[in-house]
């Protein structure tokens, strides 16, 4: 078998025509599956639908000669549960018998199909990409890659020069002129700008160090003023301390006459808050408590 040349080019009638074999092979190998398919479908459904239809009509014969002797209601009602159930049970079993047939059928000619389309057209792309680099690789490195770089030098250097003497030169002459007038220009405002952004920064700056100032003038101011104010006023302290839950307050006293003052407005505080009654207490040795007002 004598093979056909075009130009460098070189095709085998063997492939073309094996190339046609399986592609009849593959058309023919679809149409038996889904024909297979379809027969097997169109057999399980009249086999078992016939077979459904004569047990229901079974079911429903001898439940109709056994049950009429009893009230219509009851008769029609075990009629109709028996027919119901009996088709749920006949039509599930159909049903998963079929499809369960379909699906198998559909993956064994599947993958069958598949397996040789795929391994048929991997092997002719292989042995047909084989051939063409290893027969027009070459040709094609060795012949445009000379004459395109023998091209390319050319066109470079003509291009080059007259881009050069052509548009480089004026470019260049407008750049600087350009580049001098807008130096100039924005350099002018941007000197305007940044003068201005340091007035504003320098008003931001300066009010927000003044009020940092007077709030933290302020702060001290009343602190140490507050502090030297109680510290001219109080001259003495008293803590109550409750030993079962262990809280303390101390009262701030101008003199030590003040303490039955104090203790007073203590117990007034604890009955108001806590509504309860102070029943005693302990204290230490001084004299404060020895006076007929706490009688």
């Amino acid at each position: 078998m004598t093979p056909h040349i075009f130009g460098n080019q070189h095709y085998n009638t063997n492939t073309t025509q094996q190339l046609l074999i399986d592609t009849t092979h593959f058309w023919y190998t679809l149409y038996y599956t889904f024909t297979t398919l379809f027969t097997t479908l169109y057999y399980a459904f009249l086999v078992h639908f016939d077979y459904t239809l004569t047990t229901l009509l079974v079911h429903i014969y001898y439940a109709f000669l056994v049950y009429f002797d009893y009230t219509f209601y009851y008769t029609f009602t075990t009629l109709f549960n028996t027919l119901y159930y009996a088709f749920l049970v006949h039509i599930y079993y159909t049903l998963t018998t079929l499809f369960t047939t379909l699906y198998y059928a559909f993956l064994v000619h599947f993958y069958y199909t598949l397996l040789h389309i795929f391994g048929t057209l991997l092997l002719h792309f292989t042995m047909h990409f084989w051939y063409t680099f290893t027969t027009l690789f070459w040709y094609t490195l060795t012949t445009l890659f000379t004459t395109l770089l023998l091209h390319f030098l050319l066109h470079f250097t003509t291009l080059f020069w007259y881009t050069f003497t052509t548009l480089l030169l004026p470019f260049l002459v407008h750049f600087g002129t350009h580049f001098w007038y807008t130096f100039t220009t924005h350099f002018g405002t941007l000197l305007l700008h940044s003068y201005y952004a340091f007035l504003v920064h320098l008003y931001y700056t300066f009010t927000t160090l003044l009020l940092h100032f007077l709030v933290h003038f302020y702060y001290t101011f009343t602190t140490f003023f507050g502090t030297l104010l109680l510290r001219f006023l109080v001259h003495f302290y008293y803590t109550f301390y409750n030993n079962f839950t262990s809280h303390t307050w101390t009262m701030p006293l101008h003199s030590k006459a003040a303490v039955i003052v104090a203790t007073k407005d203590f117990l007034k505080m604890v009955h108001v808050q806590h509504s309860a009654h102070v029943i005693g207490w302990m204290s230490d040795a001084s004299r404060e408590y020895k006076s007929d007002l706490f009688n």
